[in-house]
């Protein structure tokens, strides 16, 4: 897969950097592998992957290929996983109050052993500042200029 080797034992990729991934991880990208150029619905990949977890819900797959992306990042390689599927629900995603996005931050929470990913609104950081909402720079948050 592109200029990615991946030892299946010690579960780990390497490129200009190598990195270990867990075990989940390691069974998707060894399955993205074996499909190298193919397209797979998120529903394949889902039952390859989680087949065995009764508990696990098919969003996994959007969290666990944004991992992997990471970590191909991380070691310099040339590839992206890409899929458009996902691109369809990335709204929900980055809106707290949806489904899918309390889903997301839960598995974020439990991979790295957080009590919460919950953030700030935008009202309730203008009142922790202090200041008149006409006072304070909102652009980046809003991306209105009022």
């Amino acid at each position: 897969a592109g200029n990615v080797i991946m030892d299946i034992d010690e579960q780990e990729i390497k490129c200009e950097n190598a990195v270990r991934l867990g075990g989940k991880e390691a069974k998707l990208m060894e399955y993205f592998m074996l499909n190298k150029g193919k397209m797979l619905s998120t529903e394949n990949i889902f039952n390859h992957v989680w087949k065995d977890d009764e508990d696990a819900s098919i969003d996994l797959v959007y969290v666990y290929v944004s991992y992997l992306n990471s970590k191909l990042s991380a070691i310099g390689a040339s590839i992206v996983i890409e899929g458009e599927e996902g691109a369809k629900h990335l709204d929900e995603y980055s809106d707290a109050t949806t489904e899918r996005g309390a889903k997301m931050r839960k598995v974020i929470c439990d991979k790295l052993h957080f009590a919460s990913l919950e953030f700030q609104s935008l009202d309730g950081l203008i009142k922790a500042i202090g200041l008149p909402a006409d006072r304070v720079c909102t652009y980046c948050w809003s991306g209105k200029e009022d």
